[in-house]
């Protein structure tokens, strides 16, 4: 019986699932106590404030009790469009808006705010940083989170977040490998596959990897297919050739490989969520993230129990797994985050007062990560403007409302007036026409600034863009993610790109704009290579 309940429990420590909601529910907490899984990744819903981040993250260490080693607690906590915890901790910049700043050191301080907080708060593990090489401008996966299409600059830039990662005593997770840079579908809605030949994989998906590899102490593995590996449709992260063949047999690695959350649709549609789990671990991986319902995550606890007491799995590629997660997750430091209930309070007060402190810094380094793509800008920033933006499913592009605002700056015109017009992500031609009706309605001496995001993908931008052009006075152009929307806005004169389509980028360009100040950023993708998208 004893060794019925011990195995259970190991295999448990395979699986990383989530929360449902704000507070631990007592069904994942008595997966958490009876080791089905044995750690949880964090999303945003799983926070509202900082007293609920850190009582969450408390309470889970209560349910998985004491132990030799850190629990699994991670989170995407990436910067820019994909972080978890910006609307309670300090918001980051995007890795492609680090890239742009020239400067690592904004790279190495962003990172020390990250690490500071996410130890202080509970966390054991960062889903970061992202070693993919931005190769294809209408990616629906990669885009800012990048550093950028030059994989020295994506190695030695993800190198200073590994070590900055590490040396707070948190495990750093580099991903997606073996590269997604050079895929255009989403394997979080459907297949994704790259096309790489084998002399391009090595040379730019792989490359970045490499060069950290010794920096590594653990590698989460995508999910997408990578057609000069193998010849039949699997994705990497179910696949014996690229983690135990490339990995681990020809690149030696023999740390934590992490498989990408398995409730994607390029996994779940084709495989279903418990076999997914048992033939990632049959290819090599160590854990899998079945980040889905109470349901989902003790089906795969039993598939994987099956699988190992039939021999599918054997006991020593559970041994071994086991083994890596002992070292990945070995206690490096001692504990800052609360041990106690009386020192949840405290906790709180030192996060609020780094998240503070942490902010300055990172809008600090989005100001300086903003560049001009084409032409300039105003230095007289007074007068009508209207900010004609997208009306984004996910992320604010609030300019309007921090323009109004004059980002607390003395230098702000006290003439600004500020209007808004949000138009449909993707526009028809009659939506175009009225937008453009809509400008017109506010006068020739009005002043035009057109936020984008992804014209290469929302064609429409394209045609409101042309539109805009013709009508108003001053005009200026924003990409607000990646910066080939110029591209298709050549009759624009006037270009600037925030690499980075968040909160805290928002800020900076208003800040940027009222303020009078030149874009000091430099593009770190290419443009012209890109032209045969247009």
């Amino acid at each position: 019986m004893g060794r019925a309940v011990d195995l259970e429990r190991a295999v448990g420590r395979l699986i990383v699932g989530r929360v449902a909601g704000t507070a631990l529910d007592n069904d994942t907490g008595k997966l958490l106590q009876s080791g089905v899984v044995g750690g949880v990744c964090l999303f945003k819903n799983n926070v509202s404030d900082l007293e609920g981040l850190v009582r969450l993250i408390f309470d889970i260490r209560q349910a998985i009790g004491a132990s030799e080693t850190e629990p699994h607690i991670s989170a995407d906590q990436e910067g820019g469009p994909v972080q978890r915890f910006d609307h309670v901790i300090s918001p980051l910049p995007s890795l492609m808006a680090l890239a742009a700043t020239g400067d690592p050191e904004h790279v190495i301080a962003t990172t020390k705010v990250s690490v500071e907080q996410l130890k202080l708060a509970g966390l054991s593990c960062v889903l970061s940083p992202n070693l993919d090489v931005f190769q294809t401008p209408i990616n629906p996966v990669v885009a800012t989170r990048s550093f950028g299409d030059d994989p020295e600059q994506v190695a030695e830039l993800g190198a200073l977040v590994l070590k900055t990662i590490t040396e707070s005593g948190l495990l750093a997770m580099g991903k997606h490998f073996p590269g997604h840079g050079a895929t255009k579908e989403d394997s979080h809605v459907g297949f994704a596959t790259d096309h790489s030949s084998a002399e391009s994989l090595w040379a730019k998906n792989i490359a970045p990897f490499k060069q950290c590899l010794d920096l590594l102490p653990a590698i989460l593995v995508g999910h997408m297919w990578i057609k000069a590996v193998d010849s039949e449709q699997i994705p990497a992260s179910l696949s014996p050739k690229v983690i135990t063949g490339i990995l681990r047999q020809y690149l030696k690695f023999d740390r934590l490989i992490v498989c990408d959350d398995l409730l994607m649709k390029a996994i779940t549609d084709q495989y279903g969520l418990a076999e997914a789990a048992v033939l990632s671990v049959e290819a090599g991986a160590d854990q899998v993230l079945p980040c889905g319902t109470v349901e989902e995550m003790i089906s795969v606890h039993k598939a994987l129990l099956e699988a190992v007491k039939s021999g599918r799995i054997s006991e020593s590629r559970l041994e071994s797994a086991l083994a890596r997660i002992d070292v990945a997750f070995a206690k490096r430091k001692p504990a800052l985050y609360a041990t106690k209930e009386n020192e949840i309070a405290s906790v709180v007060r030192q996060l609020a007062d780094s998240t503070n402190n942490g902010r300055r810094t990172s809008l600090q380094a989005s100001l300086a990560a903003i560049a001009s793509l084409r032409g300039g800008i105003t230095e007289d920033f007074s007068g009508k403007w209207v900010v004609v933006a997208p009306d984004h499913p996910r992320y604010k592009l609030d300019l309007a409302q921090m323009l109004r605002g004059g980002c607390g700056s003395a230098c702000a015109p006290k003439d600004l007036v500020v209007n808004e017009i949000r138009y449909p992500l993707n526009p028809t031609a009659s939506e175009c026409k009225s937008i453009r009706k809509s400008c017109n309605e506010l006068g020739r001496d009005t002043n035009i600034i057109y936020l984008t995001f992804r014209t290469l993908i929302n064609k429409g931008q394209r045609q409101l863009g042309e539109m805009l052009h013709r009508t108003g006075n001053k005009h200026i152009h924003v990409a607000c993610d990646v910066p080939h929307d110029t591209i298709l806005l050549p009759e624009w004169e006037n270009c600037l790109c925030t690499f980075d389509p968040s909160d805290l980028a928002m800020e900076a360009l208003a800040s940027l704009l009222v303020e009078g100040k030149a874009p000091q950023g430099n593009c770190p993708v290419k443009l012209e290579m890109h032209r045969a998208h247009v």
